[in-house]
């Protein structure tokens, strides 16, 4: 829609068009318009780099000196790249740009259908701060997270000087971040406050009255709509600042050409530079030295050999290949992982990750949760059975599916029926109606193919899984909570009972909604036994649920059971998650009563009655547990941060292989305080009990005097450390307060400030590399661990599914965000378990089978099994159906901008694109280190043969540079496709490109490179004569024995610094693994030997090679004449090749380079890295 639509419909609604104009003067469109730059205008700026204008310089000089071929190759290569590269970041940059950027500006009130049906998908144009009526919003391109969330109105009455607390932006755990429709996400449903006109039956007691003021100050909304203050426009959006981060991005790293230091350290590629600078300086020097008094030479070409020897410290192909390796990757991680990388310069980060961190809940294990049971008040544990203190909600459904007398029929509404009709006999009333009541769930209509449009719960996936497993649900219309049996299946308002039995209806009017600091929710709702209609006999509640540790100072102490802590904790050590229900009878409703209690939050959770503890499993995910000890058999430490509980958070840890120590060997860092005045951390087994009875000094004390002992024990195995996020923000306050205050603390109110105090963080990195877990941490505290880590010298690695991750993803090394789609998890798990099922079935059938034959049973019965084993062949079938459904589905799942923004994004659901990416990142470091270390040789090569050779008079064809080039070329891009092992190795790749290794090994390759050029120098000399013109150092080429024989040698030495620097595994794929690398190296050895050999003269005569001498040397250079005449070397190596000819000795040279370069390789290898 444009502007002037827009204008038109919002003026004939609540404005006017001069009012519209006044106010776009004042704060503006609300746009996101990104402008993207056109093609020419990216390739410009490419062209201007100062890379690009350095290597442009450097064929200009190529070509003074009359090399046209070889500079118009190199000048086209490099256009060619940049071309190239400026293509693939439009597309890539761009293109995710445009996906990202929001539809334009429309109508934000919704319009009926004629049917009745709403409309949906409508995106939110702006941050809006929802007044009134509830909202159900998919979220998914903020977040990444594609539960949908339901939206409430905020309390607008009674707030006084309140402030909005927005402070995480579009973070879930920010006060009033579920009273804001964020702009970008989209409307799904919603549901308008009630009209003061309406139906009697669309309005509870209490209801209206509690919105009497607010109604008089808000206009009602037009077509039934949602009344909204706008809060941000435009790129102050939470939408917008994230896609004005990715315009960052993709402005920053437009370069494809980025210079040298692309992927590695900046500074040690200036060092290893400012290293063969020196080198190069050097040779120039000697060059100046030997012929700048010669008065026969030409002292501008002499400048501009000079200035060529400077500037081939940096090769043309640096950039290139550096780019070329990274990007390659790239199209690995997308081609084979389906990992998406918005930060290109990660990628080698990932092959130094020392530490591996992931969340839990989405990310280990799935986001489905499981209703397993409840624990009533009353109930006491008769046994040491592990769960006969509770309702079982599990065993009741296996019961009615083992009742069921055709398990292969689809035909299971009487059976879910049954067993929750057996559920709810065995809850009582006052449970129950926590369970149902304390919920901020909402409804919406989903097209099913098939089935038409159905009713479909949205929310949070555990109040839906407690919803569901109770048998109830919520009305479309009055929003009441009823059994899903009472629910009205032909659109009418009025509830029409199937069945004489009716267990009545629950009214939410008002919700304190869950925060992360209080760790519970309470919502006030009315409880009617009768028709939800009839409100005259209903009962106004205080239902509660939250942590149980958080609710047991709220409770009345004569409802708690004696075997309280102990039974949550029990249940907690088995990795579950437990919540604490508890109610409060508030008294008959009246409109009085009802706005006394909403109007405080303390007073209405005070005195509550315990009424049991709701025990969810949320299962693993299938190959968390493999993923994880693949990567720790990669020296990688992992670590779990999660915000569970901290006893849920290490069974779930010991369950995948994060713990390796006992139950009794995992300790929790608790923080004492001695005599009111000193303060001590203590590390205290989980099962340690009473807390008030521990003697702090028989436990491990947390201490620098300790550090090192506490250490120990972590290396050993002996013990694993687990640590809250509470117990973390105060280790956080002593930090600050010890040099300040003598040790004494105080407390600041902002958690953040605290733990970015730089006290704080140097506290914390002495902490987190001792400990395994960390439960009950806030998304702050997750980034505050993160950083930890960083400050403790270590490379990190991140791995979560949602918002309350962003912050610890952007603050690692590397954040790797994987999608979240807990029904198509959920449908891959069952498909997983059915054959799984089969084959275990089909498994047994096979060893009774073979038991019956051993005994001599009768044979006959196999052919009455076909029926059976046709109907599993069909279940199988369908299974791999399912999985294959469910992979196509993931492709068309949203990618979250918060997603996009982390570094690394998965469109799989499982971590072992974790495993991938750090598989990937290791190769991709060995490739950059072997492409620094290849340039290194040959620069020093390079160097010598411009200076040394030049003062001969030899010097190289312009199709001789042209085909080293090309060859060159070709196996870089040969190197940069060697693919990542798929297991993880123990040694870690070389750090450093100025590692100790890497420097030995390019002195030791230069060193036998230059004994075996000179040494085919002196032999060739003594075949020139000093009058041929042809040796001029100044004067065109021509080809002599000179040139063609220390040609063939520079250019094996080249071969051979790709030969020995290639390392291959147990990083990435050996040299004979990569075929098309091997092949090259092969037909290059083939060439040089042939050429070398004379075996094929034309190839000899267009590489402008001379012929090979098949006689001794000339008696005018055995006399004299030759400066290394008079030497022992020169005589011996002239007398061989008298014995065996020059073309063989030149072929032995070669060979002795190869062989030698090799072994010093090796040796170098096993002596430095042994």
């Amino acid at each position: 829609m444009d502007a002037d639509d827009a204008d038109a419909g919002l003026a004939s609604s609540c404005h006017r068009n001069s009012t519209l104009r006044a106010a776009r003067c004042i704060y503006g469109d609300n746009s996101t318009d990104i402008p993207l730059p056109p093609y020419l205008s990216l390739l410009q700026q490419q062209l201007l780099q100062p890379m690009f204008i350095f290597q442009t310089l450097c064929v200009m000089l190529w070509c003074l000196d009359e090399y046209w071929m070889y500079s118009i190759y190199t000048l086209c290569s490099l256009l060619m790249f940049d071309v190239v590269s400026t293509s693939a970041h439009d597309g890539d940059a761009g293109g995710g740009l445009r996906r990202s950027l929001p539809p334009r500006h429309r109508h934000p009130s919704r319009r009926r259908r004629r049917d009745g049906d709403r409309e949906r998908g409508f995106v939110v144009p702006a941050d809006l701060l929802l007044l009134s009526g509830r909202a159900v919003v998919n979220e998914a391109m903020l977040t990444g997270e594609s539960v949908p969330q339901v939206k409430e109105s905020i309390e607008v009455e009674g707030c006084g000087t309140a402030r909005l607390d927005l402070s995480d932006g579009g973070g879930s755990s920010s006060a009033h971040s579920r009273c804001v429709l964020f702009g970008g996400t989209v409307l799904m449903d919603h549901h308008p406050p009630e009209d003061e006109g309406g139906d009697g039956d669309e309005r509870e007691s209490g209801g209206s009255s509690s919105r009497s003021s607010t109604v008089d100050a808000i206009p009602p909304p037009p077509n039934r709509g949602l009344v909204c203050f706008v809060l941000r426009t435009g790129f102050d959006t939470v939408q917008g600042q994230l896609l004005r981060t990715l315009a960052y991005h993709a402005e920053a790293g437009g370069g494809g050409n980025g210079g040298g230091g692309e992927g590695v350290n900046a500074m040690e590629t200036l060092y290893f530079l400012l290293m063969l600078l020196l080198c190069a300086l050097a040779s120039a020097a000697t060059v100046v030295e030997h012929a700048w008094g010669d008065v026969t030479r030409n002292h501008f070409k002499l400048i501009l050999h000079v200035v060529i020897i400077i500037t081939s410290v940096i090769p043309p192909e640096l950039p290139m290949e550096l780019s070329l390796a990274v990007t390659q990757s790239l199209s690995e991680l997308i081609k084979r992982y389906q990992v998406y990388c918005t930060e290109p310069f990660r990628i080698p980060l990932a092959g130094l990750v020392d530490v591996c961190a992931f969340d839990k809940t989405g990310t280990l294990t799935s986001d489905t949760l499981r209703l397993h049971g409840v624990r009533l008040p009353n109930t006491v544990k008769k046994s040491a059975k592990e769960d006969d203190d509770l309702i079982l909600f599990d065993d009741i459904l296996l019961k009615a599916k083992s009742i069921s007398s055709s398990p292969d029929d689809d035909d299971s509404d009487d059976m879910d029926k049954g067993s929750i009709n057996t559920i709810l006999s065995l809850l009582p009333r006052e449970t129950l109606r926590v369970m149902v009541g304390c919920q901020s769930l909402a409804t919406t209509h989903v097209i099913i193919p098939g089935r038409g449009v159905q009713l479909e719960l949205c929310g949070d996936p555990l109040e839906k899984a407690v919803m569901e497993g109770c048998g109830f649900t919520i009305h479309p219309r009055t929003e009441t909570v009823v059994e899903k049996e009472y629910l009205p299946m032909n659109g009418s308002t009025t509830l029409t009972p199937l069945s004489t039995k009716s267990r009545g209806s629950i009214k939410v009017l008002h919700r304190f909604g869950f925060s992360s600091k209080l760790r519970r929710m309470t919502v006030l709702a009315l409880d009617s036994t009768e028709s939800p209609d009839n409100t005259t006999n209903a009962t106004l509640w205080a239902l509660t649920k939250g942590a149980p540790e958080a609710l047991k100072p709220l409770l009345d102490p004569t409802s708690l059971p004696v075997d309280y802590e102990q039974a949550y904790l029990h249940h907690m050590t088995l990795g579950r998650r437990v919540l604490a229900l508890a109610y409060r009878d508030l008294g008959k409703n009246t409109p009085n009563l009802y706005a006394r209690w909403k109007s405080s939050r303390d007073i209405v959770e005070a005195k509550l009655k315990f009424a049991g503890l709701l025990v969810m499993d949320s299962p693993l995910k299938a190959d968390s547990s493999r993923v994880i000890k693949e990567i720790r058999s990669g020296n990688q430490n992992v670590v779990m941060v999660t915000g569970d509980a901290l006893l849920t958070a290490a069974e779930v840890a010991r369950r995948v292989g994060i713990i390796d120590a006992s139950h009794e060997c995992t300790y929790e860092l608790c923080h004492f305080v001695e005599n009111s005045k000193q303060e001590q951390f203590v590390f205290l087994p989980l099962d340690y009990g009473n807390r008030v009875a521990v003697n702090v000094g028989e436990q491990l004390v947390y201490s620098p005097s300790k550090y090192s002992e506490l250490e120990a024990l972590v290396r050993d195995g002996k013990a694993n450390f687990c640590v809250s996020g509470d117990v973390l923000i105060k280790l956080a306050n002593q930090a600050i307060a010890m040099p300040a205050v003598g040790g004494k603390t105080f407390d600041i109110d902002d958690d953040r400030a605290v733990l970015n105090h730089p006290a704080a963080k140097s506290a914390l990195s002495r902490l987190v590399p001792l400990c395994s877990v960390f439960a009950r941490h806030a998304p702050r505290h997750k980034e505050a661990v993160i950083a930890a880590f960083n400050a403790s010298g270590r490379h990190t690695l991140m791995c979560g599914d949602g918002t309350n991750d962003v912050g610890a993803l952007k603050q690692a090394h590397v954040g790797v965000s994987i999608i979240s789609v807990p029904d198509l998890e959920a449908k891959q798990r069952s498909a997983n378990g059915a054959i799984s099922a089969i084959k275990a079935k089909e498994k047994r059938e096979r060893k009774a089978a073979k038991s019956n034959s051993s005994k001599g049973g009768n044979k006959c019965h196999s052919s009455t099994n076909t029926t059976p084993k046709r109907r599993r062949a069909q279940k199988i079938e369908r299974s791999l159906q399912d999985l294959a459904e469910a992979e196509d589905e993931l492709n068309f799942i949203s990618l979250g901008n918060a997603s996009v923004a982390s570094p690394f994004t998965s469109r799989k659901t499982s971590i072992r694109c974790c495993k991938d990416i750090l598989a990937q990142g290791r190769c991709t470091l060995v490739t950059m280190i072997q492409i620094y270390k290849i340039l290194g040789v040959q620069c020093l090569v390079n160097a010598l043969v411009l200076t040394t050779l030049h003062q001969k008079g030899v010097k190289q064809g312009d199709r001789q540079l042209t085909a080293v080039g090309l060859v060159v070329a070709v196996l870089f891009l040969f190197v940069t496709r060697g693919k990542p092992l798929p297991k993880l190795s123990t040694k870690k790749p070389p750090s450093s490109v100025l590692c100790r290794e890497t420097l030995f090994s390019i002195a030791a390759q230069f060193c036998i490179h230059y004994v075996a050029i000179m040494a085919v120098t002196l032999i060739s000399d003594a075949y020139v004569d000093p009058y041929d013109p042809s040796i001029v150092p100044d004067g065109p080429f021509h080809p002599n024995t000179l040139n063609t024989a220390t040609f063939l040698i520079t250019v094996l030495s080249t071969i051979n610094t790709f030969l020995v620097n290639y390392q291959g595994r147990p990083h990435m794929e050996s040299l004979t693994e990569n075929v098309l690398l091997f092949r090259s190296i092969q037909a290059c050895y083939f060439v040089l030997f042939v050429c070398a050999s004379e075996a094929f003269p034309p190839l000899n005569q267009l590489m402008q090679l001379s012929p090979l001498p098949t006689t001794g040397p000339p008696t005018f250079n055995l006399l004299g004449g030759s400066e290394y005449s008079r030497g022992i070397v020169h005589y011996v190596l002239l007398e061989a090749v008298n014995f065996v000819g020059f073309r063989t000795m030149l072929c032995v040279v070669m060979s002795l380079d190869t062989v030698l370069v090799t072994l010093a390789e090796k040796t170098l290898r096993s002596v430095l890295e042994g």
